[in-house]
């Protein structure tokens, strides 16, 4: 279960509506979407405030990050039309040179 899922179950479980459940988290109906869809991480003070709102516990367990091989990495970072692409032949910003660690893709 991802936490948006658990996030949308406190939220149904309590018999709120979406709108409802912002309107008392002081928030958008599209930012508790985008929580309850995995959009967003939300901060662990969203999670606590959305807990307080539906009256219901919140489950999160946080699991470290599986590693993939270099071949799932290369696949996903391809293009779809089936061109090659490399990712590092752009010169990628410090952020996206992280991202890009990550997800299991060094250069070369």
């Amino acid at each position: 279960m991802t936490l948006g899922q658990a996030l949308r179950d406190a939220r149904t479980d309590a018999g709120l509506s979406q709108v409802e459940l912002a309107r008392r988290l002081g928030t958008t109906q599209s930012a508790v979407a985008r929580a309850e869809n995995d959009g967003i991480e939300p901060s662990i003070a969203y999670i606590r405030r959305v807990a307080a709102a539906t009256g219901r516990p919140i489950t999160v367990q946080i699991l470290p990050p599986v590693p993939l091989s270099e071949d799932v990495a290369r696949r996903r970072w391809s293009a779809a039309d089936g061109r090659s692409f490399d990712p590092w032949s752009r010169n990628p910003a410090p952020a996206e040179v992280r991202h890009l660690k990550r997800a299991g893709l060094r250069r070369g």
